[in-house]
């Protein structure tokens, strides 16, 4: 080989070497000048030369690629101008991008970045959802925490594709999924202590979708099978979903005594659940079950005696139902207080529906209507003006009287009181 051509090469070599060298040493310095930006929490001074070290080192580890995303998300967490932070997002989700590729990108970033896909010039709805499943998903199964700000966010960006989505069989994919996302978040926001904003944040969104009870019952079997096993936070899901069916007048459907009775399994002697189970009896028209409820509610001491009252009279009014007249008479004569009033109408209407069978002639029945009317006027209007013209309509007459022998007053066997007829 020729001296020359020797020489040519180790030139080249010589010169590749030193290339290589200041290259290594143009990478090292802009981590140097970005690290110390850092230090001096000059976040976007230290973006900037981490993105040039990036460019000309070649490779960058997950350490430097984390102290970039970490300086950057610093950077738009206090940028103030709308549009430059849209600009930092993207240049964020790209890094992540370049990340994964290289098998990089760390999975507890899913939430940060599902959150910033959605800040991007251009959101993307989808890959913010896949980042926000996924994180979701990871938390449930003792992976990163998640924090309650991402929880509405997760959901608003749910509900934005189902807004989106314009073909109907994919937006009623969409709503079933978010159906079940709002029990799961549900579940998630009680376990986790957060507040009552995040619930009402995936709420709002849930009402926007949800409109009937149709939409609500084929899911409630799904959701009962899945409670967590710790007996108040199972206690706390049921109540907010039993609430919930009340907002969407689902009282008279099966799934909602399913769930009511799923609440009683953990805690049978609940004044709220015994007196909503009380109540879905009454809506299927099962008053005698209804009124075993509510005897079992008066006997709990936890129970105000005003409320007491208001559950003694549900009694009178479902023996009423029932056709119980004389049971719904004597029970409406002991209550007081604020129902006394509502107690006395029907006290009066049970006078007027033994009418017919309490008294020896024609004229003694009649004469409960006297009493009847006095009972009617004694409820403060509940009883209402028609039906007491009504009764009044059936009093003895004076004919009746005469015939009668003009009795200064008769006694009302079935009752036990003396009524005037003839003054």
């Amino acid at each position: 080989m020729k001296l020359g051509s020797i020489l040519l090469g180790v030139s080249m070599i010589l010169a590749t070497a030193t290339f290589a060298q200041d290259e290594d040493r143009e990478c090292r310095r802009m981590k140097k000048i970005a690290n110390d930006a850092m230090i001096a929490e000059n976040y976007k001074e230290a973006t900037e030369y981490f993105l040039k070290g990036e460019t000309i080192c070649g490779e960058f580890d997950v350490a430097n690629y984390g102290r970039l995303t970490g300086s950057l998300i610093r950077v738009i967490n206090v940028e103030t101008d709308a549009d430059a932070k849209k600009l930092f997002s993207d240049t964020l989700c790209a890094i992540w991008d370049r990340m994964e590729e290289k098998g990089l990108y760390e999975n507890k970033n899913d939430m940060y970045r599902g959150n910033f896909e959605l800040q991007k010039s251009t959101p993307d709805y989808l890959k913010a959802d896949k980042y926000f499943t996924r994180g979701i998903a990871a938390h449930a199964n003792g992976g990163t925490p998640v924090q309650e700000m991402y929880i509405p966010l997760h959901y608003y960006n749910t509900y934005t594709l189902y807004f989106m989505e314009q073909e109907a069989t994919k937006k009623n994919v969409l709503k079933k999924r978010m159906i079940n996302d709002y029990f799961d978040l549900s579940k998630l926001i009680t376990k986790s202590n957060f507040s009552l904003r995040a619930q009402e944040g995936i709420t709002v969104y849930f009402n926007s979708v949800v409109q009937t009870c149709d939409d609500l019952t084929p899911e409630i079997a799904g959701f009962i099978a899945s409670l967590p096993e710790d007996v108040e936070a199972a206690k706390v899901s049921l109540m907010s979903l039993i609430d919930l069916m009340e907002t969407k007048k689902c009282e008279d459907t099966q799934e909602y005594m399913d769930l009511i009775n799923a609440y009683l399994q953990r805690d049978p002697v609940s004044p709220k659940a015994l007196e909503m189970k009380g109540k879905s009896l009454e809506s299927e028209n099962k008053y005698r079950d209804a009124n075993a409820i509510y005897e079992k509610l008066i006997d709990l001491e936890e129970v105000t005696p005003e409320r007491k009252d208001e559950l003694k009279y549900k009694i009178v009014n479902n023996l009423f139902r029932t056709g119980s007249y004389n049971a719904a008479y004597s029970k409406a004569m002991n209550i007081q207080g604020k129902f006394r009033g509502k107690a006395m109408s029907i006290a009066g209407q049970c006078v007027g529906q033994m009418a017919n069978s309490c008294g020896v002639s024609t004229f003694e029945r009649n004469c409960n209507y006297i009493y009847a009317v006095q009972l009617l006027e004694q409820s403060g209007g509940a009883a209402g003006a028609n039906l007491i013209a009504q009764y009044k309509a059936k009093f003895p007459t004076a004919k009746d009287c005469f015939g009668e022998g003009n009795p200064a007053s008769v006694t009302l066997e079935c009752w036990g009181v003396t009524v005037k007829p003839c003054n």
